[in-house]
C-alpha cells in the first residue's frame, strides 16, 4: 500500500477542495438563512430537494464519463477520450432539457405535502428557480468527469473556489435586502444558487472546449464509438440507481422531519450538512484510486493495492474527523445557527450524525470501486433494498420512538447494513 499511499493523496486534496467547494455552497446558504429566518432553512432544503434529486439522476446516468476517460487516458487513446466527452455532452444536454417540463407543475406537487400554503408557495418558487439551472450543472458534472479522468484535477478546484466568493457576495446582498434589494431570505438563496451554477457549467464547458491544450483530443470530431457509448450508459444507469435509492432514502428522512415540524426539518438539514461530508471524502478517494487505476485495468494485483490504500486512507481521515466533530458538536451548531433551540436540537443530531458519516464514506468509496470493475447489479440491488425499503421503515419505527434522533439512526443503521453487504462483496472478488 505504500506504493500508492502518496499518489493517491496527491490526486485527493484538488478532488477535495472541490468538492468541499461545492458543498460549501449549499452550507453557505443554510447558515446565512439560519442567521435571518430558521424556518426557510427548512422551507430551502425543501425546494431544493426535487431539483437534487433530478441532478442526482442526470448526473448518475453521464457518470461512466469518469471511467471510461481515466481508462483510454490510461492507454494513451487520446481520440478515445474526445469521444468519451463529446458523447457525454450530447447525452447530457438532451437529458436535461427534457427533464425541465417536469418542475412546471412544482406547485401541485407540493401541495399534496402537509404545509401550509404560504410555505407552499415559496417552496415552489425555490424548486422553479432553480430548476432552470439543469443544462448548466449537468455541463460542469461532465467536464468536472472528463477533466479528473485526465487528470486536470486543479482546473476544477479553481472555478469551485471563485464559484463560492460569487455565492457568498450574492447570498449577502439577497437573503438580506441590501443595496436597494428585497429581503428575499430562502428565495434569495435560490437566485444566488442559479446564477453560481450559470457560471460553473457554462464557464467550465467553455474552457474544455476552447483550450488549445485539448486539440490532441480531437472533441469537435464527428466520429463515435458505440461501444464506449453503450460501456458509458450501462455504468450511468447503474451509478443513476445507487445515487436515485439513496437520495429516496434521505429524502424520505427529511419529509418525515418536516411532518414533526420545520423547526426538526430545519435542524435535520443543517446536521445533513455536516453529514454530506461523509460522502464527499469517500467519493473522492474513490475517484482518486479509479483515475490512478485507469492503466491498471486488467492488472488485478495492482488494483487490489489500489483500492485497499483508498479505502484504508479514507478510514485514517474519516475517524479522525468524526471524533473531533462528536466532541465538538454543541460548538458547531452554535456556528451554524443563532436561534438556541435549533442550536441545541442540531446538536444532539450532530453526535449520531458522526457514526452515520463514518459509515457513509466507507459505502460511497466501496460502491464506486466496484463500478470501476464494471461490478454493477448486485451492489445496485444492496443500495435500492437498504436505502428504498429500509431507510423508511427504520425512520416510521425509530422516528415514531425518538423523534428526529430516531430519524438519523435509521439512516445510519442503513448505511452500515450497506457498508457490510459490499464488503462481502469486495471479499469475494478477491480485492480486499
Amino acid at each position: 500500500m505504500k506504493k500508492y499511499f502518496k499518489q493517491i493523496f496527491k490526486l485527493f486534496l484538488p478532488l477535495f477542495i472541490a468538492r468541499i467547494g461545492m458543498f460549501s455552497l449549499s452550507l453557505v446558504d443554510s447558515i446565512m438563512l439560519g442567521y435571518s429566518d430558521s424556518d426557510h432553512v427548512g422551507m430551502q432544503s425543501i425546494g431544493d430537494t426535487p431539483v437534487s434529486i433530478i441532478l442526482l439522476m442526470l448526473n448518475g446516468l453521464l457518470q461512466g464519463t469518469l471511467f471510461t476517460t481515466s481508462h483510454a487516458f490510461g492507454k494513451n487513446d487520446f481520440i478515445a477520450v474526445g469521444q468519451s466527452l463529446r458523447s457525454a455532452l450530447t447525452n447530457g444536454l438532451f437529458l436535461s432539457l427534457i427533464t425541465i417540463p417536469c418542475l412546471i407543475f412544482a406547485p401541485q406537487i407540493i401541495s399534496l405535502l402537509n404545509y401550509d400554503p404560504k410555505q407552499i408557495q415559496i417552496v415552489s418558487s425555490i424548486t422553479r428557480i432553480l430548476c432552470a439551472t439543469i443544462p448548466f450543472s449537468i455541463m460542469f458534472f461532465i467536464c468536472t468527469s472528463f477533466l479528473n479522468g485526465i487528470k486536470k484535477t486543479w482546473i476544477v478546484t479553481v472555478f469551485t473556489i471563485l464559484a463560492n466568493i460569487i455565492n457568498l457576495f450574492l447570498n449577502w446582498i439577497l437573503i438580506n435586502g441590501l443595496f436597494g434589494f428585497p429581503r428575499l431570505l430562502s428565495i434569495g438563496a435560490a437566485c444566488s444558487t442559479s446564477v453560481v451554477r450559470f457560471f460553473m457549467g457554462g464557464g467550465l464547458l467553455l474552457y474544455v472546449l476552447l483550450n488549445p491544450k485539448f486539440k490532441k483530443f480531437q472533441i469537435w470530431n464527428s466520429n463515435s464509438n458505440n461501444n464506449m457509448i453503450k460501456k458509458q450508459q450501462k455504468l450511468g444507469l447503474s451509478a443513476t440507481s445507487n445515487m436515485i435509492s439513496y437520495e429516496i432514502g434521505a429524502a424520505f428522512c427529511l419529509f418525515y422531519a418536516a411532518n414533526i415540524s420545520i423547526t426538526d426539518a430545519s435542524a435535520y438539514t443543517l446536521s445533513y450538512r455536516i453529514f454530506i461530508l461523509s460522502n464527499i471524502v469517500g467519493s473522492c478517494f474513490a475517484i482518486a484510486g479509479t483515475i490512478l487505476s485507469g492503466k491498471y485495468s486488467n492488472n488485478n494485483l495492482e488494483l487490489r493495492k489500489i483500492y485497499q490504500t483508498s479505502i484504508f486512507a479514507n478510514i485514517l481521515i474519516m475517524f479522525s474527523f468524526c471524533t473531533v466533530c462528536f466532541l465538538v458538536s454543541s460548538y458547531i451548531s452554535s456556528l451554524m445557527t443563532s436561534d438556541v433551540n435549533l442550536s441545541k436540537l442540531t446538536s444532539s443530531l450532530l453526535q449520531i450524525t458522526c457514526i452515520a458519516m463514518l459509515m457513509r464514506s466507507l459505502n460511497s468509496i466501496q460502491i464506486i470501486l466496484l463500478r470501476n470493475i464494471d461490478c454493477l447489479l448486485i451492489p445496485s440491488l444492496i443500495y435500492n433494498f437498504c436505502f428504498i425499503c429500509l431507510t423508511p421503515l427504520l425512520c416510521f419505527w425509530l422516528g415514531s420512538s425518538f423523534s428526529t434522533s430516531g430519524i438519523m439512526w435509521s439512516l445510519t443503521i442503513s448505511n452500515a447494513c450497506v457498508v457490510i453487504f459490499l464488503h462481502y462483496i469486495f471479499m469475494k472478488k478477491n480485492i480486499i
